[in-house]
C-alpha cells in the first residue's frame, strides 16, 4: 500500500491558517450582520456564527498542533499522521449545519433527534476508522456511509410530504441547499477513504481537500442559508406565519448558547488531547 507524505508540511499548515482566516473572517462578519437584522432572522445567523466560530477555532489548533506529527496510526512504513482536531469540529458543526436546514421544516423532535444521532454516529466511525490499522478501517467506513444515507434520507422527507414543510416558499430553496450540502458530504468520504483509509493522497493533500470542502460546506453554505431566509422573510413579511414567536427563538438560542461555550470546551480538549499524545 502506497503512503505518500504521511505527515503535514508547511504546505499543510500553511493551508490551515488560509481556511481558519476565511472561517473566522465570515464570523466576524455575521457577528456585525445580525446586529442591524430583525429578531426573527437572527436565530439563523447565530446558529452560522457558530458553525464558523469553531470551525475557525479548529483550524487555529490544527495550524498550532501540525508540526508536532502526532498522533499518527499505524507503524513503519503505514504510519501516517491523524488530523483528529477535524473530527472535534465536525461533532460540533455538522449538527448545526442540518439545523439550518431543519428551521425551514416543521420537522418533529423524535425526526430530528435520530437525524442528529446519526449524524454524530457517521463522525464518531470516521475517527476510529481514522486510528484502526490494516483492513478492519474499512468496517467503520461501511458503517459511517450507512450513517450519512440514513441522515440524508430524513433530510429529504419534508421535500415529498407537506406535513413536514413550514411554507411553499421555503421548499425550493430547502432542496436547492440540500441537494447542494449532500453533495458535498458525500464527497468527504471520498477524501477520507484516498487519504486517512486507503493512503493514497498525502496528508497535506487531504488537508487542503478537506479544507475546500469546510469552506464550501460552512462560509458559503451559510450564505445560501442567510439569503433564503432574508428572501422569505422579505416576501411573507414580518406579520407573515413564518415569523419565529419569542419562545421558541428563546428556546433555540439556549442551545446555540451551550453551542457557543462549547467552542472554548473544543479548544481545551485539543490542548489537553496533544498533551498527552505527545508527552
Amino acid at each position: 500500500m502506497s503512503n505518500p507524505n504521511p505527515f503535514q508540511t508547511t504546505l499543510g499548515t500553511d493551508a490551515q491558517w488560509v481556511v481558519f482566516a476565511v472561517m473566522a473572517l465570515a464570523a466576524i462578519v455575521f457577528s456585525i450582520a445580525v446586529q442591524f437584522r430583525p429578531l426573527p432572522l437572527r436565530l439563523t445567523y447565530y446558529v452560522n456564527i457558530a458553525i464558523c466560530t469553531i470551525a475557525a477555532t479548529a483550524y487555529y489548533a490544527m495550524a498550532v498542533n501540525g508540526g508536532d506529527n502526532k498522533p499518527t496510526a499505524g507503524t513503519g512504513a503505514d504510519e501516517r499522521q491523524v488530523i483528529y482536531a477535524r473530527y472535534i469540529d465536525w461533532v460540533f458543526t455538522t449538527p448545526l449545519l442540518l439545523l439550518d436546514l431543519v428551521l425551514l421544516t416543521n420537522m418533529p423532535a423524535t425526526m430530528i433527534a435520530w437525524i442528529m444521532g446519526a449524524d454524530i454516529a457517521m463522525i464518531a466511525f470516521g475517527i476510529i476508522g481514522a486510528f484502526t490499522v490494516g483492513s478492519y478501517k474499512w468496517f467503520y467506513f461501511v458503517v459511517g456511509c450507512i450513517m450519512l444515507a440514513v441522515l440524508a434520507w430524513g433530510m429529504i422527507n419534508p421535500i415529498f410530504k407537506e406535513e413536514l414543510q413550514k411554507h411553499k416558499e421555503y421548499t425550493g430553496a430547502y432542496t436547492t441547499l440540500l441537494i447542494y450540502l449532500i453533495v458535498l458530504w458525500v464527497i468527504y468520504p471520498i477524501v477520507w477513504g484516498l487519504g486517512a483509509g486507503g493512503h493514497i493522497i498525502g496528508v497535506d493533500v487531504e488537508i487542503i481537500a478537506m479544507g475546500v470542502l469546510d469552506l464550501l460546506a460552512k462560509p458559503l453554505y451559510a450564505i445560501g442559508v442567510l439569503i433564503t431566509v432574508e428572501v422569505v422573510y422579505g416576501k411573507v413579511g414580518q406579520g407573515g406565519s413564518l415569523a419565529f414567536d419569542c419562545l421558541k427563538i428563546l428556546k433555540w438560542w439556549k442551545l446555540l448558547w451551550f453551542q457557543l461555550v462549547s467552542i472554548h470546551f473544543s479548544l481545551c480538549v485539543c490542548r489537553v488531547t496533544s498533551y498527552f499524545l505527545l508527552n
